[in-house]
């Protein structure tokens, strides 16, 4: 994608027509917002960085409406006008992967994942997550894996689901032994949640070490 191009700005008349559309939005008014985006669309075809911006905001309206496959074709078809600076590029890329995800289009979302860490210069712990949960859904653990363990570290402060993830990985690759490090970590920072403890003690339970079965289970 050529996303080194400038800005350009929109005519009056869409822009006028675009600040009506989010105050449908902020009203809840979804319908009357896209049949507004619809004519728009019409009018602004032939003006491919107009039509982007528009088919962007019908993008949003529709996952407002819930209508995520709707929503990813709009994101979808105002990337491929290439018309975007670089900023909205990445913007709508990572919103398109999201919408996917959404949609249950696992493998597209990759597709539009592996685009956006290419144009991103630093990826955040979430995308990282978001991709990993692609793999999980697709039950390739052996990827999600590698993906949930750097999410983990590069965060400050990792959410509680990301270590369950890692975990649910781990368990289904049968590592053990990094499970129980994993839980370890979780029992650190969640000391009051019961069910990791009992977590532990079936993982040490299943590698035959008695001894800190019967210790973490009498914490438990």
């Amino acid at each position: 994608k050529n996303i080194t191009r400038p800005s350009k700005g929109l005519s009056e008349k869409t822009h006028r027509v675009l600040q009506r559309v989010h105050v449908l939005i902020e009203q809840k008014n979804y319908q009357a917002a896209i049949e507004k985006l619809q004519t728009l669309k019409d009018r602004t075809s032939k003006k491919p960085h107009e039509l982007a911006q528009v088919l962007q905001t019908m993008g949003y309206v529709q996952a407002h409406k819930e209508d995520y496959a709707a929503a990813a074709k709009s994101f979808e078809n105002a990337l491929a006008l290439d018309a975007l600076p670089k900023s909205p590029t990445l913007t709508s890329l990572y919103t398109l992967a999201q919408l996917q995800v959404m949609s249950q289009d696992y493998r597209g979302a990759l597709a539009t994942l592996q685009e956006w860490f290419y144009l991103a210069e630093s990826p955040g712990a979430d995308a990282l997550v978001l991709a990993a949960t692609c793999y999980v859904e697709l039950k390739d653990y052996k990827a999600a894996l590698p993906l949930a363990k750097q999410a983990i570290a590069k965060a400050e402060k990792p959410k509680e689901s990301w270590y369950q993830m890692l975990l649910s990985v781990q368990f289904f690759l049968k590592d053990y032994a990094n499970a129980a490090a994993t839980l370890k970590t979780m029992i650190g920072f969640w000391p009051k949640e019961p069910k990791y403890y009992k977590q532990l003690s079936a993982v040490y339970l299943t590698t035959d070490d008695y001894v800190n079965a019967l210790a973490i289970g009498e914490i438990a």
